[in-house]
């Protein structure tokens, strides 16, 4: 059975997105739209396996299964983040003609003390989808 691509509704508006930390997107023609902050709700459970990990004895099998508690949660939390920037992207993609966004040095953010905060809202992330979308 071949596969049937549909195209994206055409959109006769477009669209200025500026990005933050309060709000992950300001968009030009509606309300701002709050960031989640995943990183900073799934903390307290990171820090929780992280105190777990460091207590265990060297080379220990406990030890190992602390330390994959720990990538799960963190992998959980980039989970949620992607999924929140692709559904996002792709909604403001489909109801928009055009998006225009700020030309944000991301990585220089992420160097300043602000860089937990820039890294949970995923800039980059946002850029990156919008751009191949």
């Amino acid at each position: 059975m071949p596969v049937v691509l549909l195209p994206f509704p055409t959109a006769a508006q477009n669209l200025g997105l500026d990005l933050g930390l309060k709000d992950a997107v300001v968009p030009s023609d509606a309300p701002p739209i709050p960031a989640p902050r995943f990183y900073r709700r799934g903390a307290r459970k990171l820090r929780r396996a992280q105190r777990t990990y460091s207590r265990r004895q060297k080379g220990s099998c406990n030890k190992a299964k602390a330390r994959a508690w720990v990538a799960r949660v963190h992998q959980r939390v980039a989970n949620q983040r992607a999924d929140f920037v692709h559904k996002l992207s792709t909604n403001l993609i489909k109801t928009h003609q055009a998006v225009c966004i700020e030309d944000l040095n991301v990585r220089g953010l992420a160097r300043t003390k602000l860089a937990k905060s820039v890294a949970d809202a995923a800039m980059g992330l946002m850029r990156r989808l919008l751009e191949y979308k």
